[in-house]
């Protein structure tokens, strides 16, 4: 490394067989700064988790008794059979068809 002060400096330039100096300049050295970095990591203070309870829903002051009536399911009638020639004849009107012929 180069000591403090003012030093003279140029480029030189070598192409093929040709030598030139296309930049002098005069530098002045200072010394350096040194940079330090370091890692400083603070904790956010959290706040502490609070808990609380509503009332939501308000109790009817008066409440309406409701009786319950002892409902049975509904009864099924029974069935009624009918007789098969019966039940073609009703098919035959319905459709307007001769029916099957024995």
């Amino acid at each position: 490394m180069l000591d403090e002060g003012t030093y003279d400096g140029r480029l030189e330039v070598i192409a093929d067989d040709r030598y030139f100096v296309p930049l002098k300049v005069t530098v002045d050295m200072q010394p350096g700064l040194t940079v330090e970095a370091a890692v400083v990591s603070k904790r956010r203070e959290e706040p502490e988790a609070e808990v609380s309870a509503t009332l939501v829903a308000k109790t009817n002051p008066n409440p309406v008794i409701v009786e319950k009536k002892d409902e049975k399911a509904p009864t099924r009638r029974p069935r009624k059979t009918i007789p098969e020639g019966v039940l073609r004849s009703m098919i035959r009107d319905i459709l307007k068809v001769d029916g099957p012929k024995d």
